[in-house]
């Protein structure tokens, strides 16, 4: 039944929708160098914005090309219409704990802290739930 409830959540997710994050969610950016993303933080609160919106958003921020943007913009819608990925506007961020930071230190090399109000970030349909 829980299963059931959790598709059915999905496949029903808005723009507008209010979410609040289940877990820290830390991204790989450089295996390189050992980079990692704090992407959204477990606690925080966000919006669901329409796939218009996010494209308006990204319009000046970081591809390198209108190729990089097209094809991200490309996956993004893709992803929103398979209910698997959506972007998310926060607009609360709860802070993780000291402990939690100094844990993360500890075996990160570069930790780049990244959820802010205000930022959007295309996040796994699996990560949130709707308030």
């Amino acid at each position: 039944m829980l299963r059931r409830e959790i598709t059915y959540q999905m496949q029903n997710i808005r723009p507008g929708d209010k979410v609040r994050i289940l877990e820290h969610l830390l991204i790989n950016i450089d295996l390189g160098i050992g980079a990692m993303e704090l992407a959204a933080t477990k606690g925080s609160i966000g919006t669901i914005v329409s796939y218009e919106e996010y494209s308006d958003h990204i319009k000046d921020h970081w591809f390198q090309s209108i190729d990089q943007r097209r094809d991200h913009l490309w996956w993004v819608r893709t992803e929103m219409s398979a209910g698997t990925y959506y972007p998310i506007k926060f607009e609360e961020v709860v802070q993780p704990s000291d402990d939690e930071y100094a844990y993360w230190n500890s075996y990160i090399e570069h930790l780049s802290v990244t959820c802010q109000v205000g930022v959007i970030k295309v996040l796994s349909a699996k990560s949130f739930a709707v308030l």
